[in-house]
Parts: C-alpha cells; sequence; structure tokens
C-alpha cells in the first residue's frame, strides 16, 4: 500500500491534472462570455458595448473625457446615454440558507 500523499490545494480525488488544465480556464471563459452576453440586466447593442470599452481605453490611456465622444465619432449626448446604459451591471446576491463549508 502506498503512503498517503497530500492533494495540491483545489485538486479533487482521484482526477485528471490534465483535466484540470483544460477545464479551469474553459469554464473561466464560458463564464466570462455569459456576463458579456447576458450580464446587463437591460439589452445594450453590442455597438454600444464595443465603443463604452473603447472610450473607457482612451479615457485610462490619458485622453480628457471631453475628447472621448469626438475620438469614437459619435457626439456628447449619445456617449453620456452610452455609459448610463453601460453602467448598469448585474450584481450577485448571496442565497438564504446556502452557508459556505469551512
Amino acid at each position: 500500500m502506498t503512503p498517503h500523499r497530500p492533494r495540491p490545494s483545489g485538486q479533487l480525488a482521484g482526477a485528471n491534472p490534465a483535466v484540470h488544465a483544460y477545464a479551469r480556464p474553459f469554464i473561466n471563459g464560458e463564464i466570462r462570455h455569459y456576463l458579456r452576453d447576458k450580464g446587463f440586466p437591460i439589452s445594450i447593442p453590442g455597438r454600444w458595448r464595443e465603443l463604452h470599452a473603447r472610450g473607457r481605453k482612451l479615457s485610462q490611456s490619458g485622453c480628457p473625457v471631453e475628447e472621448v465622444p469626438t475620438r469614437l465619432g459619435i457626439s456628447l449626448e449619445r456617449w453620456a446615454e452610452i455609459v448610463r446604459a453601460c453602467a448598469v451591471r448585474v450584481l450577485a446576491l448571496p442565497v438564504e440558507g446556502l452557508e459556505p463549508e469551512p
């Protein structure tokens, strides 16, 4: 009988490590895609989400906020509407009765 070897944290008993190496990034990607596509409580056009992402990148790279709509080729009013629409996100709330296991 072989002595008991401790498993690395997060590894299931009898699970193949190769499966974990494949499954973890795959599942994380699926979750990200789901949140990207259905993570908004209201339906937001893909073009707006794209413009919002590009606008955020511009503002993070040092572009003045007033100049972002001009660089994106849209009006200031449209940009304000896109920002308001994309600011609403789904929050994960705890479910009563489910306690995390120690």
